[in-house]
């Protein structure tokens, strides 16, 4: 990139044009004139020349990769190098994509003479998850006489990871963090996860005592069960097309992943092991569950670059994967859409193969409008009609689908993690594992 500096225009304007009409006025002087104005022409060609030279030696490194949280401003550094003895007035920008947001992604400052390397900064707020490359850096330096201001495109690699910041939900992550061994949570019952046997007392009931070990020793044995202290947690992602819905300023896959990070730190605090299912007509990713900050690292790993596929979700195959490669029974936080009559139905279909081994927890953002036609404010009466049919379609299919110990919440987008955390704590206290 060339274009002429401030200098050069203001001598294009005050002495240049001046010039050519005294050559046209003073014929005695003309040659004199032109001469000097050609020679001005050949002293600006040689200071433009001189100035794409000195860029040559230009380079620009970055460091590791750069990791974005979505939405939130963080700051992207990229080193400078130029050869001593250059100096003068230099910007600097680089080719941000346009869902990345910077006040300010072009800045000036003064290189000197005896300075190599500059630290320039950006501070960057990424809106959309994905990985993206930065190639080149762009600068422009003034050259010699000031008269031009010469371009040049330093090469760079610096690829840009933006993943799903589940920080918005501080305050619950807070709780999280507050309720692990600070304060007991009360559970219901007595446990699942047989512990040893001991002889019978006054009291137990006749479900508990272990008849062959009582028909070995003579007397009456009795199970203890304590209760089950790691248990196995899925977010179950649904990536089909449905999940490209916009809420506001995000998707709705960009919602439930950030609620599938959460679940993973609540897991991780809570001492269970938590694992990730991607799917839309086939499962795309699957992490089996475990514990530990590699894996809770992989995890996000495997959600940041995930977007909507457009193709239908599949729930009859999820179910299969599911039954074939979960084998203990855990809970699973099935996060989709199923305001479609197609997904209802394949969800149906599969819900008794879901219930028999596993507790799914199928969860849903409300879409607007989804509601009871009284609860509505009744400005138009046609769109809360079929919001109302879609209302009553949606709780047939959640009666449907407790028959086969498949739960239903329809839950609105701003309350979705709080409520996806108290199941989980419903699900913990009364030992529904």
């Amino acid at each position: 990139m060339i274009r002429p500096a401030p200098a050069l225009l203001w001598i294009a304007g005050v002495i240049w044009v001046p010039a050519a009409v005294c050559a046209a006025v003073l014929p005695n002087l003309a040659i004199a004139i032109w001469a000097a104005l050609a020679m001005f022409c050949i002293v600006s060609i040689a200071d433009l020349a001189v100035g794409r030279t000195r860029l040559r030696p230009f380079s620009a490194a970055a460091g590791d990769d750069v990791q974005l949280a979505q939405g939130r401003e963080q700051r992207i550094e990229v080193r400078l190098r130029k050869p001593l003895g250059i100096a003068g007035p230099l910007r600097a920008g680089l080719n941000l994509p346009p869902s990345f947001e910077c006040a300010n992604e072009e800045f000036g400052f003064e290189v000197e003479s005896n300075q190599q390397e500059y630290a320039l900064n950006w501070l960057i707020a990424a809106h959309e998850r994905g990985r993206y490359l930065l190639d080149a850096l762009y600068v422009s330096l003034r050259s010699p006489l000031r008269l031009w201001e010469c371009g040049h495109a330093l090469p760079l690699r610096l690829e840009v990871r933006v993943f799903p910041d589940a920080g918005r939900y501080g305050s619950l992550l807070a709780r999280v963090r507050g309720q692990a061994g600070a304060r007991l949570m009360r559970q219901v019952g007595k446990g699942r996860e047989f512990e040893k046997l001991r002889e019978y007392a006054p009291g137990d009931g006749f479900d508990e005592i272990h008849w062959k070990a009582t028909a070995r020793r003579g007397n009456p044995v009795t199970k203890v069960y304590q209760t089950e202290r790691m248990q196995e947690i899925y977010a179950v992602v649904d990536v089909s097309r449905l999940m490209a819905r916009r809420f506001d300023d995000h998707s709705a896959l960009d919602e439930y992943l950030r609620v599938a990070l959460m679940l993973g730190t609540a897991a991780e605090q809570r001492g269970d092991r938590f694992g990730l299912v991607l799917f839309h007509r086939e499962v795309s990713r699957f992490l089996r569950a475990r514990n530990g900050k590699a894996h809770y690292a992989a995890c996000r790993q495997a959600m940041f670059d995930a977007q909507p596929d457009p193709v239908p979700a599949d729930f009859f195959e999820l179910a299969a994967f599911l039954r074939a490669r979960v084998p203990k029974r855990s809970l699973l936080f099935l996060l989709t859409a199923l305001d479609e009559p197609s997904a209802a139905s394949s969800l149906e279909k599969a819900a008794s193969l879901l219930g028999q081994r596993h507790l799914p927890m199928v969860v849903m953002m409300q879409p607007g409008g989804v509601a009871p036609v009284l609860s509505n404010d009744g400005a138009d009466l046609y769109a809360d009609l079929a919001g109302h049919v879609q209302w009553r379609a949606l709780r047939e299919l959640e009666f449907s689908l407790r028959k086969h110990g498949v739960r239903f919440h329809m839950v609105e987008p701003g309350a979705l993690a709080a409520r996806v955390l108290s199941l989980y704590d419903e699900v913990k206290q009364r030992q529904l594992l």
